[in-house]
C-alpha cells in the first residue's frame, strides 16, 4: 500500500495582510452583523429601548445634567468679541481647536489602557475647574490658554465613554442606546443655551459657574453609577506606549478603507457643523437677534431632536446607512447656506428646524457606523480617530468660519454647502445597493 501523500502546511488565507511585525489585519469574508440594519428577527426598536442595561441609562442621566450646562460653547465667539475684541475670535477659537486636538490623539489610547471610567472622571473634574477658571482670564494670554486647557478636559473623556456604552449592550441594540445618549444630551441641551443667553444678558459669570457646576455634577454620577469592573485592565506600561499605540491606530484604520472614506466624509462635514456653535451667532447677532432669541433658536435645536430623534431614528435605521449620512449632511448644508439671507427670529427658527433634521440623519448614523466598525481591542482608538476629525474641523473650522464670514456672508454661506456635498457624495458610498455591511479589520497576533 502506498504511504499517504505528505500534509503541506495550509497556504495563509488571502485575507491576511501584515499590518505591523507579529500583527495581522484579518478582513473576514462572512459580513459583521448589523451597520444600522437591524435583523428581521431582532426585537423592536422600542423593546431593545426598554431593554438597555442599568449603567447605560446612568450614562444618558449624567449627561442630560451636563448638557443643560453647556453654556460657554454657544456664547464663546460673542464673549471673546465683547471682551477682546473682534481680532482676538480666532486665536481663542484655534486655542479651543488644539487642546481638543490634543486630546483626541490620547483619549482612545488612554480609553483602551486606562480604561473607560478613569478617562471619564478625569474629562468631567478637569473640565469643571477650567470651565470655572476661564471666567477669571483677564487678558488675552490667559484666554488662549484656558481654552486650551478646557477644550482638552472635554474631549478626553469621549472616546472612553462612547466605548463604554457599546460594551454595555449587544450589537442589535446599540442604534438604541446611541439613541437615548443622543437623546439625554439634547434633552439638556434643550434648556442650556436658551438659559445661558438669560443669565448672558445679565452676568457671563453665571454662564461659566453653571456650565463648571455641570460638569462636576456629571463626574459625581459616573463615579457612583459607573462599575468599577470594565473590559479595559488598567495598565501604566501600556499606556507609556503612546506613540506606538499611535502608530497602531493609523495603520489599522489605513487598512480599513471603509473607515478611512467615513473619516473624509465626517471631517468635510464637520467643519460646516462647527459652524453651528460659534459663526452662526454672529450671523444672528447681525440681523438683529438678541441674545436672550440666539439662546431661544439653539434651545429649539434640542428640543426638536428630543421630540422627533427617537422616532426618526426607529423609521431610518431600517434603511441604507451611508445614504442617512449623506442627506443629512446636505440638509445642514443647506441650512447655514441660507442663514445669510434670513431676517427675523422666525426664519432663524425655520432655519435651526431643516439644520436639526440633518443633524439627526446624520450623526446617529455616524455614531452607529464607528461603533460597530471596530474590533473589541481597537474600540477606544477608532473612537479616538473619530474624535480627531472632530477636533481637526474644531481647529480649522471656527476661526476660518468667522474669517470668511466677516469677508464675505454669502461666500461662508456657499462654503457651507459645498462642503456638505462633498461629505455626502463620500458617505453615500459607505455601504452597498443592497446595504451588505462593510467589512472591518481585526486585529490577530
Amino acid at each position: 500500500m502506498n504511504p499517504p501523500p505528505p500534509i503541506s502546511p495550509d497556504p495563509p488565507p488571502e485575507d491576511l495582510v501584515p499590518l505591523a511585525d507579529g500583527v495581522m489585519v484579518e478582513v473576514p469574508a462572512a459580513p459583521v452583523p448589523d451597520f444600522g440594519v437591524p435583523p428581521p428577527e431582532a426585537d423592536s426598536f422600542w423593546q431593545g429601548l426598554r431593554a438597555l442595561p442599568r449603567v447605560v441609562w446612568v450614562v444618558a442621566a449624567g449627561l442630560f445634567i451636563n448638557r443643560i450646562g453647556t453654556m460657554i460653547w454657544p456664547l464663546l465667539t460673542v464673549y471673546v468679541e465683547t471682551h477682546f475684541g473682534s481680532s482676538a475670535t480666532g486665536p481663542v477659537l484655534i486655542s479651543l481647536g488644539l487642546g481638543s486636538l490634543a486630546a483626541s490623539l490620547l483619549a482612545g489610547h488612554a480609553a483602551d489602557t486606562l480604561g473607560r471610567k478613569v478617562c471619564v472622571l478625569t474629562s468631567s473634574f478637569t473640565a469643571g475647574v477650567a470651565a470655572l477658571a476661564l471666567s477669571q482670564a483677564q487678558n488675552l494670554p490667559a484666554m488662549m490658554a484656558l481654552t486650551a486647557a478646557l477644550g482638552f478636559a472635554t474631549s478626553i473623556g469621549w472616546p472612553g465613554l462612547n466605548a463604554l456604552v457599546a460594551e454595555s449592550v449587544p450589537v442589535s441594540r446599540r442604534p438604541q442606546a446611541v439613541a437615548l445618549s443622543r437623546l439625554a444630551v439634547n434633552l439638556g441641551f434643550a434648556f442650556g443655551p436658551s438659559l445661558a443667553g438669560w443669565l448672558a444678558a445679565s452676568s457671563f459669570f453665571l454662564v461659566f459657574f453653571c456650565d463648571s457646576l455641570t460638569w462636576f455634577l456629571f463626574g459625581l454620577i459616573a463615579l457612583v453609577g459607573i462599575p468599577a469592573k470594565e473590559v479595559v485592565v488598567r495598565d501604566w506600561g501600556r499606556f507609556r506606549q503612546i506613540l506606538p499605540s499611535l502608530a497602531e491606530s493609523f495603520r489599522a484604520a489605513q487598512a480599513d478603507r471603509g473607515l478611512v472614506r467615513f473619516l473624509s466624509s465626517q471631517l468635510l462635514a464637520t467643519l460646516i457643523f462647527t459652524q453651528f456653535g460659534t459663526t452662526f451667532s454672529l450671523v444672528m447677532r447681525d440681523a438683529g437677534c438678541s441674545l436672550e432669541q440666539y439662546g431661544l433658536v439653539m434651545g429649539l435645536n434640542g428640543l426638536v431632536i428630543v421630540l422627533f430623534e427617537m422616532p426618526l431614528t426607529a423609521y431610518a435605521v431600517r434603511h441604507h446607512l451611508g445614504h442617512r449620512v449623506a442627506v443629512g449632511m446636505l440638509l445642514f448644508g443647506l441650512a447655514l447656506c441660507a442663514a445669510p439671507y434670513t431676517r427675523g427670529v422666525g426664519g432663524f427658527a425655520v432655519l435651526m428646524f431643516v439644520l436639526t433634521v440633518g443633524e439627526m440623519l446624520w450623526i446617529p448614523a455616524a455614531s452607529l457606523y464607528v461603533t460597530n466598525a471596530a474590533s473589541d481591542e481597537l474600540r477606544g482608538r477608532y473612537q479616538g480617530l473619530s474624535g480627531f476629525t472632530w477636533s481637526l474641523s474644531g481647529v480649522l473650522g471656527p476661526a476660518g468660519g468667522v474669517m470668511l464670514y466677516h469677508a464675505s456672508p454669502v461666500v461662508w454661506g456657499g462654503s457651507a454647502l459645498v462642503l456638505a456635498f462633498l461629505g455626502a457624495a463620500l458617505a453615500a458610498g459607505l455601504r452597498d445597493a443592497a446595504g451588505a455591511p462593510l467589512r472591518r479589520p481585526l486585529l490577530t497576533r
